[in-house]
């Protein structure tokens, strides 16, 4: 269809020029004629047969490009006046000029010349120097604008001022000229293009876009023209007139930035902010990266909820902005959005003029640092509203909330909200909850009695007197009230918890799990119940029934935070396949909440199951964005020794997040753990001291200490954090700094006490048992056996030290069971081959002894320590001539060797 429309159409043109007897001359007249009536298309149809018939027709060729420009298809226009520029007459050069402006071909218009009357001279000459001017070439073209000040055209001298007028920053001088009725204005593009430049110079919008239309109708294709007048439509506010017109730039080039840019402006003045945010990434991708393109973006992001990419927008623009540029409250709120806390409050802290009029703001920023429990900022912040000049119910009421959570009163506000909304029953309790806080309790009673005083609210009348009374600390009135409450309603949850509470604070463990089991069956998906069960139940070492409580909730709610409780509460049961398992069951149903690939994470690294346990938390990172899913990512390479991968994870976490104090804290920490410690402490000192008291904080500079050799401070340093915080990292700075101390009695009491505390540290475990081997062999079997009846995978070395130990102590069969596992891991392994010579021979299994004995003689080469054991080995089962044999050709490294060989010589009289 569409090829038989373009034949269609050649086949008229050849119609038409094969049927028409009239001369090429007689054609030419009548475009002329066409041309004057702005009949374009017509006009160009014609001349375009005069040239097939006669390509070297150059007047033709000259009217087709004046044709062209009168549609605003500059290039086509210039490459017709070109061909014909050898008979071009002064109007055709006056048009060329304009192709060359428009295509910002500045050099070839001071090429041009006419030999023409001087008005039409002059007119070239505003060209070149309009051409001078775009070109930079300033000092050149005000030159030449006075000289045609002088113009014998009156419009052309006028036309000159303007232009001076502008350049010397006096817009409205310039238009008073331009609205002249000297100046025939609507014909001319030059000069309505001054004009419009200079009105929206000056905001006039509105005739802004009337001279833009003006010059559109007589540039109807002008694309620049089309830009210039949809940014006034929109600066005006005039959307809907802009729409089709951004609609047409799009067609035209769907990726030009500003056109992107322009498009997502109109769509955030419709409030359709995910298609606005499509738009405006474009732009900025495609290098709009100005402060209006990333503002708007970061808009748009932040009223979708994705604030990592409003942040991005503004952290770029930020430092660019007035100190009281609206963005800046915008760029606060984002910063505490994403648990930027510091960063937030150092950014509203550069604005010092909030006052009333920024009441909406004050609020909700004071808000947002409440949640971050930055309550003195908070404060600060809420100290700059004069609540006494507001009368707005709901304005109190969150002023007064705020006031009250930051511990600086609300009282008055809440009264006035009350008053102002006496059957609000939000604003009733919360002026309760701030007499109560104020200490104020008559003034609580009093409240009660006045708003609830009928028969109708006598349970609620109980239940605020009883929160009252519970507050004040007047436990023998509260519970009288809760008796009365609960006797009236026996379902009552308020009263129920209260006696549940009680029970736990007398340490009455078993009294509150039962009340708790009872309340339950009233309320199965209460879930302060069911964490306040849980919580009773650990503390009774015995978390099952608090566990098939929450599976009986999840089971009675498809509200995904009961399914996410019950797994929370299983993996704190050690059940991670079971975690794993039921997770995966619920996919379909939760993997679009956060938490669920963090549990599914961690469940995965609980069982060393690491691969697994990235693709999970990589889920995280990206549905979640935040400190924690980075910092547990991180935390997982590092486990595993991928310092490189660790550290470009928090590369990437800066790119989206921004700075952060926690990324500074965990990269010292792992290139301590690559040992650059240099780099490391360079880090460290940059850190505020806030971060450099922190616990990580804490023990980067107690590593610090430790790798200088500084052993007294890394203990003086990290001792308190360990009993703040015990942890595995912890003990063993603890553990290694005593050690290199030779503090032997500290090393051993300090440790015994945190296995004590964290028997499953198999770390720390494993190097105190390695310790005692040498130190206090007796101690140490403990906690080889510990490892050994404990551990997933027996450890050769583990296995052989115990078997050695046992023996030593008397006790070869014992010893005897853990070798053979050994042995059968490890089998040509010189050591223990040894122990399980000495343990065969403790067993009077000499031939079988002397056999493991010599294999582990042959295969140390020599070892002095296993040469030792073969030669008592060889003596016990009868060999004394092998024996003093051996005993030949040993040579002692150490003194204690000597003394030993020479002990074994005397003892088996070799």
């Amino acid at each position: 269809m569409k090829n038989y429309y373009k034949l269609m159409t050649f086949l008229l043109i050849t119609f038409s020029t094969a049927c028409t007897k009239n001369s090429p001359n007689e054609e030419i007249a009548k475009a002329e004629m066409m041309l004057k009536k702005g009949r374009y298309q017509e006009a160009s149809i014609t001349l375009k047969n005069v040239i097939q018939s006669q390509p070297t027709h150059l007047k033709a060729r000259e009217l087709l490009g004046l044709t062209y420009l009168n549609q605003g298809h500059y290039l086509a226009a210039q490459k017709e006046l070109l061909k014909a520029k050898d008979v071009l007459s002064a109007e055709g050069t006056i048009a060329l000029a304009e192709t060359h402006l428009w295509l910002e071909e500045y050099e070839s218009i001071q090429k041009l010349g006419i030999n023409a009357d001087d008005s039409l001279k002059d007119e070239l000459e505003i060209y070149k120097a309009v051409a001078l001017l775009r070109s930079l070439d300033a000092e050149t073209a005000i030159n030449m604008l006075r000289k045609l000040e002088r113009s014998s055209s009156e419009a052309i001298s006028l036309i000159a001022k303007a232009y001076i007028y502008t350049m010397n920053e006096e817009p409205q001088k310039a238009l008073e000229l331009l609205n002249s009725q000297i100046i025939p204005i609507k014909d001319s593009p030059l000069t309505l293009q001054l004009k419009f430049t200079v009105e929206s110079f000056i905001d006039d919008y509105e005739k802004a876009i009337s001279t833009g239309k003006q010059l559109l109708s007589l540039r109807p294709a002008d694309y620049k023209i089309k830009t210039q007048l949809a940014t006034a439509l929109i600066n005006a506010g005039e959307f809907d007139q802009a729409k089709p017109i951004v609609e047409q730039l799009l067609q035209l080039s769907a990726n030009q930035p500003y056109f992107n840019q322009l498009k997502g402006t109109i769509l955030i003045s419709e409030k359709n902010f995910e298609s606005a945010a499509h738009y405006l990434d474009k732009a900025i991708k495609n290098g709009r990266t100005n402060q209006v393109t990333r503002l708007f973006s970061a808009i748009s992001h932040y009223q979708l909820g994705n604030y990592e990419q409003a942040y991005q927008n503004l952290s770029a623009i930020i430092t660019t902005l007035p100190e009281e540029h609206f963005a800046r409250r915008l760029y606060t709120s984002i910063q505490l959005k994403l648990g930027y806390t510091q960063d937030g409050i150092d950014t509203l802290n550069t604005m010092t003029s909030l006052g009333q009029d920024d009441l909406i703001y004050i609020v909700e920023t004071s808000r947002l640092l409440v949640q971050k429990n930055e309550l003195s900022e908070a404060k600060r912040l809420l100290n700059k509203i004069d609540s006494q000049e507001i009368a707005d119910a709901s304005m109190l009421k969150n002023i007064g909330l705020l006031k009250l959570l930051t511990g600086d009163g609300g009282v008055s506000e809440l009264e006035r909200n009350l008053n102002a909304s006496i059957d609000s029953k939000n604003s009733f309790y919360l002026l309760l909850v701030a007499y109560t806080e104020s200490k104020e309790y008559e003034k609580a009673f009093q409240l009660i009695e006045k708003h609830l005083s009928g028969d109708k609210d006598a349970i609620k009348r109980l239940n605020a007197r009883g929160f009252v009374q519970r507050v004040s600390g007047d436990i023998d009135s509260a519970k009288q009230t809760y008796k009365e409450l609960t006797k009236l309603d026996p379902t009552n949850f308020d009263g129920n918890l209260f006696f549940i509470e009680q029970s736990i604070r007398k340490n009455e463990l078993k009294e509150a799990a039962n009340r708790l089991s009872e309340t339950l069956k009233i309320y199965p998906l209460s879930t302060r119940l069911l964490m306040r069960s849980f919580q009773v139940h650990r503390l009774m070492d015995n978390i099952k029934p608090a566990i098939f409580q929450l599976e009986n909730a999840q089971l009675k709610s498809e509200e995904p935070r009961y399914a996410l409780l019950y797994a929370a509460a299983l993996l704190l049961d050690n059940q991670y396949k079971t975690v794993i398992d039921y997770l995966e069951s619920k996919q379909q149903t939760l993997e679009t909440l956060p938490k669920y690939w963090m549990l599914l994470g961690d469940a995965y690294s609980k069982q060393d199951n690491y691969n697994d346990a990235r693709e999970a938390l990589a889920e995280w990172r990206r549905r979640e964005p935040s400190i924690s899913s980075y910092t547990q990512s991180i935390q997982l390479e590092e486990i595993e020794g991928n310092y490189l991968q660790a550290e470009q994870l928090i590369s990437e976490a800066k790119r989206k997040l921004g700075a952060s104090i926690t990324f500074d804290l965990l990269g010292a920490r792992l290139k301590l753990l690559q040992g650059k410690n240099k780099e490391a402490s360079v880090i460290y000192e940059k850190l505020p001291e806030t971060a450099k008291q922190s616990l990580i904080g804490q023990l980067i500079k107690g590593r610090l200490a430790f790798v200088n050799g500084d052993y007294k401070t890394t203990i003086a340093i990290i001792e308190p954090q360990y009993n703040s915080a015990p942890s595995r990292e912890l003990a063993l700075l603890m553990f290694s700094s005593l050690i290199k101390l030779k503090q032997n009695e500290r090393v051993i009491g300090f440790t015994e006490a945190h296995l004590a505390n964290l028997p499953s540290d198999t770390k720390v475990r494993l190097l105190f048992a390695n310790y005692l081997l040498e130190k206090e062999p007796k101690r140490a079997i403990k906690h080889y056996s510990f490892l050994v009846q404990n551990e997933k995978t027996d450890s050769p070395l583990v296995l052989n030290n115990l078997a050695w130990l046992l023996n030593k102590e008397n006790m070869p069969s014992e010893a005897l069971n853990y070798i053979e596992k050994a042995a059968t891991s490890v089998p040509n392994n010189p050591n223990i081959l040894s122990t399980y010579g000495a343990v065969l021979s403790s067993l009077s299994q000499h031939e079988k002894a002397i056999e493991k004995s010599r294999s582990a003689f042959l295969l140390s080469n020599n070892n002095a320590d296993i040469a030792l054991e073969y030669i008592k080995i060889l003596a016990k089962g009868g060999r004394k001539t092998e024996a003093k044999q051996i005993a030949s050709t040993i040579i002692p490294v150490t003194a204690a060797q000597e003394a030993q060989l020479n002990q074994v010589k005397q003892q088996f009289q070799l």
